[in-house]
């Protein structure tokens, strides 16, 4: 695990071969007492997370050897399930208001050429090409001509084909949805502030760790006002009002 992370509890690890399963504790961890051998085993992914490492890990063990298996996962959907029914929502607010809509999607190249440092360091990313990570939940699917981003960073700003759609469209005032809160969302709502937009984050169309989705909504009104889905109709006239304030 990194410096900071916690394990996963109730994650089905299974001893490949010998019809013995094991659960994850509270903390993520699991135990089989073994002779020594060499042993498969297989990690079940949980509901809402995919694999960072292989499921699949072959140990050899000799007598009295304590052998650890990590296995990474990272979150689909890091408040349990993003509420696909808040999107829908939102996207058809949009469409039959006549919002436009811009869908930024990470994708990641196999050969590691276009990955941020960081995550070369740690020889690990999500939404690589070919993979579940990269592929974009089917309610959240572009419609007739929207236009779609591949971005290789947190702010989706860094490509510059967003900058220009907007720009094209004479937008001015932005919402922003999406995963993660603490993450794209801030730091593309953050780089759209410092571009002279105003924006508002569509809270229950994002998903994060509960505290850093609260946190992010509560720390940063001087970058975004929050909005749901529900409030965005009845917000649009002081949207406007604030529009009508700039220069």
């Amino acid at each position: 695990m990194d410096t900071g992370e916690t394990g996963l509890p109730n994650v089905e690890v299974r001893l490949a071969g010998q019809n013995r399963t094991v659960i994850t504790d509270n903390y993520g961890m699991f135990y089989f007492p073994l002779p020594a051998g060499t042993y498969s085993l297989q990690e079940i992914d949980p509901p809402g997370y995919q694999s960072t490492t292989s499921n699949l890990v072959s140990v050899t063990i000799t007598s009295g050897m304590v052998k650890v298996v990590n296995y990474g996962d990272y979150a689909t959907a890091p408040t349990g399930v993003i509420m696909g029914s808040n999107v829908i929502r939102l996207l058809d607010l949009c469409r039959a208001e006549g919002i436009d809509v811009v869908h930024l999607r990470a994708k990641f190249r196999k050969d590691k050429s276009d990955w941020m440092v960081r995550y070369l360091i740690q020889d690990t990313i999500p939404c690589v090409a070919g993979t579940a990570g990269a592929k974009h939940f089917d309610f959240a699917a572009e419609a007739g001509d929207e236009p779609v981003i591949i971005k290789q960073t947190f702010d989706g700003f860094l490509n510059p084909e967003l900058s220009s759609a907007l720009e094209a469209a004479g937008k001015r005032y932005l919402l922003v949805a999406g995963l993660v809160t603490s993450v794209c969302v801030l730091l593309t709502a953050a780089a759209a502030a410092q571009r002279g937009y105003l924006v508002s984050v569509v809270e229950d169309c994002c998903a994060d760790k509960p505290e850093a989705h609260v946190h992010t909504l509560e720390r940063y009104p001087f970058v975004f006002e929050p909005v749901t889905t529900g409030h965005i109709a009845t917000q649009h006239e002081h949207w406007i009002g604030q529009l009508a304030r700039l220069p």
